[in-house]
């Protein structure tokens, strides 16, 4: 045996141990020095990680890379951190209220749905269903989801309904004061293809990060146009219409959960939340791509616009057949909206006399239709 540090380049010739000769170690690790100078092995990394330098005096590390900003615009939902909210208030029926969400309620009870300041870590807002009118026992055909529908050009390179269907993951943050099993729902726009998980709620009115990683569907129509590329579904409750016993993998049928959900409508001292939510693919959930504010605007208004303005209201007369008002109004919107939009006027109000013109305040919000749809 030979004592330590006893062999230099004076004892040994230049390549005179071969690979063969020296000690065998573990597939996969390095060797490198410590602090002190002695040789050390580098533990084996996982596949994907990249070896990182811990600085001088510390090995070098295998470490999964961050894809905060590395990998941009990964996010197929539209403002997962429920950021933004151009319609403002809360709603009491089913429809839009956040930008991109909308909740299904057909029960014989209440829910209202709007934006809370409350949210996980990294986080300031929430979507938050408030039950206010109980059913504590629903019929076949009743339900209760919040759903976002995703545009067909965005879900291009997920493949669905080939052979070459992407994996994807799912992650978001929920909280609710009842605890229990609750489903999503990856599902194509016909509604005849259906993927359906659970997760599980464990501590009552805590926040908790939620991940469910889904083989793409091989089979089925899945747009790739201006209309329902994919709905994601977030279940709270539902009769046999449209839940079933099987979770896990792809089935034909239009779902909102497992026959395992609790029934979020028993009591009107039930709430729940949602933040954070990320649709992306692969197998692995990354951090949560945060974004500029007025990108996610942006993008959430090519589907919902709403223009807060002063018009003018310019009254004309001509003799002999009365007072004639009329609105003029040129808008140049910020983005092409996803369909040729419709336009609601709120809050209208004008007034006008003989010869004379007046400026009065109007809301108008414009929407890509057909009923929401996106």
């Amino acid at each position: 045996h030979l004592a330590n540090d006893a062999v230099d380049a004076d004892i040994l010739a230049d390549n005179s141990v071969g690979l063969a000769a020296m000690a065998h170690g573990t597939d996969g690790n390095l060797i490198t020095f410590d602090a002190s100078g002695a040789p050390a092995y580098v533990a084996t990394g996982n596949d994907g990680q990249v070896l990182t330098s811990a600085g001088a005096g510390a090995a070098p590390v295998f470490e999964t890379i961050s894809t905060t900003d590395t990998l941009s615009f990964r996010n197929l939902i539209r403002n997962g951190a429920m950021n933004i909210h151009q319609r403002g208030g809360t709603i009491t029926a089913t429809g839009y209220l956040i930008d991109g969400w909308a909740y299904n309620e057909d029960t014989d009870g209440t829910v209202e749905m709007s934006q809370a300041t409350d949210g996980p870590a990294g986080f300031t807002k929430s979507l938050k269903l408030d039950v206010t009118g109980t059913d504590t026992s629903l019929a076949g055909g009743q339900n209760l989801h919040v759903y976002q529908n995703i545009e067909g050009r965005d879900c291009i390179g997920l493949a669905f309904g080939t052979s070459d269907a992407a994996t994807v993951t799912l992650s978001f943050w929920v909280k609710s004061n009842k605890t229990g099993t609750y489903s999503i729902v990856l599902e194509n726009s016909a509604g005849n293809r259906a993927y359906v998980q659970d997760y599980t709620i464990s501590s009552s009115n805590t926040w908790e990060k939620k991940t469910i990683t889904v083989a793409g569907d091989t089979s089925g129509t899945w747009l790739t146009t201006t209309g329902i590329g994919m709905r994601v579904r977030f279940g709270q409750c539902g009769g046999s219409s449209h839940t079933t016993g099987t979770t896990g993998s792809w089935l034909a049928g239009d779902m909102v959960g497992s026959t395992n959900m609790v029934n979020l409508m028993d009591s009107t001292s039930n709430d729940w939340y949602l933040s954070g939510v990320q649709l992306e693919v692969g197998s692995t959930a990354t951090d949560y791509e945060y974004v500029p504010y007025s990108y996610e605007l942006l993008r959430s208004q090519r589907y919902y616009l709403n223009l807060d303005m002063f018009y003018s209201a310019c009254m004309t007369y001509t003799p002999g057949s009365g007072d004639h008002t009329f609105t003029r109004m040129n808008c140049t919107f910020p983005t092409t909206m996803r369909a040729n939009p419709s336009g609601v006027a709120g809050a209208f109000a004008c007034w006008s006399w003989s010869s004379a013109s007046s400026t009065s305040t109007t809301t108008w919000s414009f929407d890509n239709g057909p009923n929401n749809a996106m």
